[in-house]
């Protein structure tokens, strides 16, 4: 069995494509020198191509093929380092901190969060005092609402007015957090603007100037949205069939969210590549006569292509239907033009199209894992059916070949999908599998049947309303359906892969698809060996996990929580809350330093001995005096400081670490005692949390710091 490269350009283009972008993410090279390359580069190639015509050459050379690869990682590098470190003058970001009135057009959104919406909008105008500022770029509004299940404020495409203080997107308070920054410097967002209520904001509706959107994606969502009102009865059934024709996931009740989520089946959700498919259908089937003639080819695919684009606008553009759109788009084309299609070639064609529009995309877990999926059935469903086809079957292939029919698309989905899973949500479902067989039937004729319903409904109401009430039965059978599954023991189960360990997942699977192509097993047992040895010998380069500290900090909402490792893995908590964001935070936060969760928990304001969640036999507790408490965890001592007098009268016993909250006042009286101590003591380690007192005023802050830095054995809890 042979295997070329010919039939996939664009796959080669993808991969010079992605390795610009990584490039430019790591900053191997300053903009100017990917600039200077990209320009030298693609004077080469102009002058290659050049010769080549006049010389009649119809192949280029080993050497022009090799700097048309160098332009496409330097354009592409240079334009993610560009979106990523350059900040236009014009920038928002030059009134943080300053109350503002922002105008723009809404371009992302809206969401629904627990207690309001949350949108991003385009600026163009912003008023502060009394003078007008041409501005740009993006800013991330949060809306307070004190009815968070009320209608969208907003619709993309509407011209707003919002006033608030504007500030500077936050960054993870822990190194396992989240990180707003980082995630909406992705998306081209720097900026964020609060609005305690509805009276901060006003909206001018659409933008007047004609677009595609205002004439056509506003008013067929607005029909759909009307349809759905009109033939489904308010409920769980009514919220999951707007998430998955309109993409608002968003307002589908948390509880049955997670059902599908721990049963693997959260994609069925999201408007991915069945939706298309379905649009596809739609079209092709009443124009299969207009399909015969060459002019029908055309009118037909126009036809397709600008109901795509218009389904895309209606769902807000997300990365799955971005991709089946725009691959639908390419296959039907190469039909129309007479040309065989590849799918995998197709793919890729569809990811240059979205990278080059946004080559930020690429670090989109949406995206990461559409093109996982795609690329896994493309690919494996060809593999296992050939090999169940071939002659002389027997009963076993008969009864395999049955089963792959049944559970092979979503087992090569799982197969490509699973480890990203796994990577950025920290789950894996073992029930996956059986799970989605049944959910994604069910979702199926939902929305066969739900699609002609809201097509009748205008002329014909009874067959509307019957095709309705069963895509409601479907839709109340999936939910079921998926509650069972995840009612099963292990239906769900933590997992957190490290980020080298998934990369050399699709490694070997890459191997393992080529070496079956071409019979040859060389390459996969190369990239196993590989694969084992970089796992064996990398820990002796790069940490895989960080390691914990004397005290590790963990910054909650409205507090912080202290970790004192003992030696052993566990540790001991003092400070935090017992809210449910907070124990998460503090888990993860563990996991990341590779400690267990406490199984000790103190709280300075508990009235039972500050112990809050007990204690172990290798654990030690006593509060000596009120705000100070003295620690014994496993052969680790620590004492725990929050009143100054302490210091002052010599009363803080010795201990393998000292930490210090000022939760008062931190004043030049303050570090003179606190010196004082220190030069008697000669603590063997001695920290203090500047963020203890950072809302108290940036100068006592800056005074802790000053003390840390010019102290010995003295230093700031992490």
């Amino acid at each position: 069995m042979s295997m070329s490269a010919a039939p996939y350009p664009a796959l080669r283009l993808l991969a010079g494509c992605c390795a610009g972008i990584l490039c430019g993410s790591a900053a191997l090279l300053p903009l100017p020198a990917w600039f200077l390359l990209a320009l030298l580069s693609s004077l080469l190639v102009l002058s290659g191509s050049i010769m080549g015509v006049l010389s009649r050459t119809t192949f280029p050379s080993l050497l022009e093929a090799a700097t048309y690869m160098v332009l496409v990682v330097s354009v592409f590098a240079f334009r993610t380092g560009y979106l990523l470190g350059f900040e236009p003058g014009d920038s928002l970001l030059r009134f943080a901190g300053r109350e503002l009135h922002v105008y723009g057009k809404v371009v992302q959104g809206p969401k629904q969060l627990e207690h309001g919406q949350r949108w991003t909008m385009e600026a163009s105008q912003v008023w502060h005092e009394e003078q007008a500022h041409d501005t740009g770029g993006r800013l991330q509004v949060y809306l307070n609402l004190p009815d968070s299940a009320g209608e969208r404020v907003v619709e993309i495409g509407d011209m707003v007015w919002v006033r608030g203080t504007v500030q500077p997107l936050p960054e993870a308070r822990n190194p396992a957090d989240f990180d707003m920054r980082a995630y909406g410097r992705l998306h081209g967002v720097r900026s964020s603007v609060y609005l305690q209520g509805p009276w901060l904001l006003e909206n001018h509706g659409p933008d007047e100037q004609p677009s595609l959107r205002r004439w056509f994606a506003i008013p067929l969502r607005h029909y759909l949205e009307a349809g759905l009102e009109r033939l489904l009865p308010p409920g769980n059934e009514r919220q999951f069939f707007r998430g998955i024709l309109l993409g608002e996931r968003d307002r589908l009740d948390t509880e049955v969210y997670d059902l599908f989520r721990n049963t693997g089946t959260a994609h069925v959700l999201a408007v991915s590549g069945l939706h298309v498919g379905l649009v596809v259908l739609i079209v092709l089937l009443p124009l299969q006569r207009l399909r015969q003639t060459v002019p029908g080819r055309w009118i037909v695919l126009g036809l397709v292509m600008f109901l795509l684009l218009l389904y895309t606008m209606v769902t807000g553009g997300a990365p799955s239907v971005r991709r089946a759109s725009i691959m639908a788009s390419v296959l039907l084309a190469g039909y129309t033009l007479g040309r065989e299609a590849f799918p995998l070639n197709s793919l890729a064609v569809a990811d240059l199209i979205i990278l080059t529009i946004n080559p930020l995309e690429l670090y989109h877990p949406g995206f990461l894992m559409t093109n996982a999926a795609a690329a896994s059935i493309i690919v494996l469903i060809p593999i296992w059916s050939g090999r169940l086809q071939e002659p002389g079957d027997s009963n076993w292939k008969q009864r395999a070949r049955f089963l792959l029919q049944g559970t092979g698309v979503t087992l090569a989905a799982m197969v490509g999908v699973a480890p990203l899973v796994a990577l950025y949500f920290g789950t894996f479902s073992p029930v996956a599998l059986l799970a989605n067989i049944p959910v994604v039937m069910l979702v199926s004729g939902m929305l066969y049947a739900i699609l002609p319903a809201l097509v009748c409904a205008p002329f014909a109401m009874f067959p509307a309303q019957v095709l309705a009430d069963a895509g409601w039965f479907l839709a109340r059978a999936a939910i079921e359906t998926a509650a069972f599954f995840s009612s099963l023991p292990y239906a769900s189960i933590n997992c957190n892969p490290p980020q080298e360990g998934v990369v050399l997942y699709y490694v070997i699977l890459v191997a393992l698809v080529i070496s079956w192509k071409l019979q040859r097993w060389g390459p996969a047992l190369t990239a196993i060996g590989i694969a084992l040895n970089v796992h064996a010998w990398g820990g002796l380069f790069t940490a895989s996990r960080a390691t914990p500290a004397a005290v590790e900090a963990v910054r909650l909402r409205q507090a912080s929580a202290y970790l004192f490792p003992d030696g052993t893995g566990g540790c001991v908590q003092f400070g935090g809350d017992d809210s449910p964001e907070s124990l998460t935070t503090v888990r993860r936060h563990c996991r990341h330093v590779g400690l267990r969760t406490p199984e000790v928990v103190i709280q300075p304001g508990s009235s039972d001995g500050s112990v809050g969640a007990g204690l172990s036999p290798s654990t030690f507790v006593l509060e000596v005096h009120d705000g100070l408490f003295y620690i014994i965890a496993g052969h680790r001592s620590c004492a725990v400081v929050t009143r100054l007098r302490y210091f002052i009268d010599e009363y803080v016993p010795r201990a393998d670490v000292v930490l210090y909250l000022p939760h008062a006042k931190f004043d030049a009286e303050s570090y003179l005692a606190l010196q004082t101590w220190h030069a008697a003591v000669q603590p063997s380690l001695f920290l203090l949390d500047a963020e203890a007192v950072s809302g108290r005023g940036g100068h006592a802050s800056q005074l802790i710091q000053v003390f840390a830095a010019r102290h010995e054995r003295a230093g700031l809890v992490r």
